[in-house]
């Protein structure tokens, strides 16, 4: 029979052992340390001075050799147990899979059986680690080429590639032991993607470094911090692009390298003359940046009377206004400035009112309408032939019928039909 388990070395207790609380403490204390192991540091080569009871290490390995107690105990496990030092050697398998808590970095760590490297599980204030998972791992640094040889099929997150231009990418290995990838699938910040959207677009040439702070004004719009703005009209269209609105403006990521710009798709959302138009890069790929011109040109513009295009349908409100040239007029939009009836009005565009009605004795008149500015003129018909009726005490908001009999002039009082025109 073995005198001591193979992984964790765990002392057996022999038949007819004398003391045999001695070795069943010591397994206990085995037990006691290398469960759910924890250490307070793994950088240091000799004991510290004013070790605690039950203080647990991981002695290190790639800087030198231990000294002191610790003499020959590179990357074991050292625990101060009854006023001294002892170490823990790993069984069979050579300690591979190991793993510990290593409380001043916040994070665990995994013995492989040559050295203790980050498991890929971290503390608030750990490090960040590979991400160790079955048949899985991720690349924080560069390329894919280190990984071609790999012996299992995992996916890499590449941040920096010959491919893909900087941009971070996530690709899958096909198969194991050879350069066998997926398609690079390549994703963008939250204010940039394959189609962009622009605060406000420039209409000439600027001074980028200067016109494109927080408070400079372009096509009518204030840019703040933060906005992206698409530059279009440099007479040096190589510096063409969208950039970020800064203390230092900058190309915005996703359009950072030349070939990510043919086809961009820019929607443009504020401006006097840019407003709610649509620009697509029509430059060919193969250039270089800030070297070789970059060209937008309007997808859909806006419709005007001798170009077809995208048109905003007006309110009631800017139909009467008579002004607006970019602006359609709809049937609803006309139903919203009239009310027809026996008495009713009509607003027509430019801010001239038609009204009308009907008072069947003489006397005081209100329009459905106020006027908002002047009343231009009022005329009645009397009901009756031999009538004759007059509007008197005209204002802003009504008038009064006076009716007379035609051949005596004497009132009559029959009222009348009405119509006023004003403003």
């Amino acid at each position: 029979m073995a005198e001591e388990s193979a992984k964790l070395r765990i002392p057996y207790i022999a038949a007819a052992q004398a003391q045999k609380h001695v070795t069943h403490n010591e397994a206990m204390t085995l037990l006691d340390t290398l469960v759910q192991l924890s250490v307070l540091d793994k950088d240091l080569l000799e004991p510290p001075g004013s070790p605690a009871e039950g203080d647990c290490y991981i002695v290190a390995g790639g800087g030198g050799s231990a000294t002191g107690a610790w003499v020959g105990w590179e990357k074991r496990i050292a625990r101060y147990i009854d006023g001294e030092w002892r170490s823990y050697l790993p069984g069979a398998g050579s300690g591979s899979g190991w793993i510990a808590w290593v409380r001043d970095e916040d994070a665990m760590y995994r013995f492989d059986g040559a050295d203790w490297t980050l498991a890929g599980i971290e503390g608030p204030q750990g490090p960040e680690g590979p991400a160790y998972q079955p048949d899985a791992a991720v690349d924080e640094l560069a390329g894919r080429t280190a990984y071609d040889d790999e012996v299992t099929a995992f996916s890499v997150l590449v941040v920096s590639d010959s491919g893909n231009a900087g941009q971070p990418t996530l690709y899958f290995k096909l198969s194991a032991g050879s350069a066998d990838w997926s398609a690079g699938i390549t994703w963008l910040p939250e204010n940039a993607g394959p189609a962009f959207t622009a605060r406000a677009a420039t209409t000439s040439d600027i001074v980028i470094a200067s016109a494109l702070n927080s408070g400079d004004v372009i096509d009518g719009v204030t840019l703040a911090s933060g906005d992206l703005v698409l530059v279009k009209d440099q007479a040096s269209p190589e510096q063409n692009g969208i950039y970020v609105v800064g203390v230092s403006p900058a190309r915005v990521f996703g359009l950072s390298a030349y070939d990510q710009h043919p086809g961009a798709l820019v929607t443009v959302q504020e401006g006097t003359l840019n407003v709610r138009t649509v620009w697509q890069c029509t430059s060919n790929r193969g250039g270089t940046l800030d070297t070789d011109p970059i060209v937008f040109a309007q997808l859909v513009q806006a419709a005007s009377e001798s170009n077809p295009g995208l048109v905003e349908l007006a309110t009631p409100a800017e139909v009467l206004s008579g002004t607006d040239t970019q602006r359609a007029v709809t049937p609803a939009g006309l139903a919203g400035a009239m009310s027809l009836g026996t008495n009713g009005y009509v607003q027509l565009p430019g801010g001239l009112i038609l009204q009308w009605g009907y008072s069947g004795s003489d006397g005081p008149v209100v329009y459905p309408l106020t006027f908002p500015t002047t009343v231009y003129s009022v005329t009645v018909s009397a009901r009756l032939a031999d009538r004759l009726s007059v509007p008197v005490s005209v204002t802003a908001s009504g008038f009064t019928i006076a009716t007379t009999i035609a051949s005596s002039g004497s009132a009559s009082g029959v009222g009348g039909y009405w119509m006023a025109i004003g403003s």
